[in-house]
């Protein structure tokens, strides 16, 4: 069996998903001045889940889990403020 890799389908999705990412800057990081790329390890774990997330709701609670794994509960945050994230990347599935 042979496995195909759509390289250029990953990295313009990846670099979607970290545009999104950047626009709601989930931990406030990007605000205070840290580097563009700080996100990227969160975002190199969500562009799968993009592609394979159920709904909405799971995507935003797969990505809350991402964060509060790479960070804490604390610094993370309600999984209720994932929503808008969730939202921006369930769009780039259309």
């Amino acid at each position: 069996m042979r496995i195909v890799i759509d390289l250029a389908g990953y990295a313009a999705l990846r670099e979607k998903v970290g545009a999104a990412v950047a626009t709601a800057d989930p931990l406030g990081l990007l605000a205070i001045g840290c580097p563009p790329d700080e996100y990227g390890p969160e975002i190199v774990q969500i562009v799968p889940l993009v592609r394979r997330a159920a709904s909405v709701q799971a995507l935003r609670d797969d990505v809350h889990r991402i964060f509060v794994s790479m960070f804490d509960d604390g610094i993370a945050g309600p999984v209720e403020s994932y929503s808008a994230l969730a939202d921006a990347l369930w769009r780039l599935r259309e």
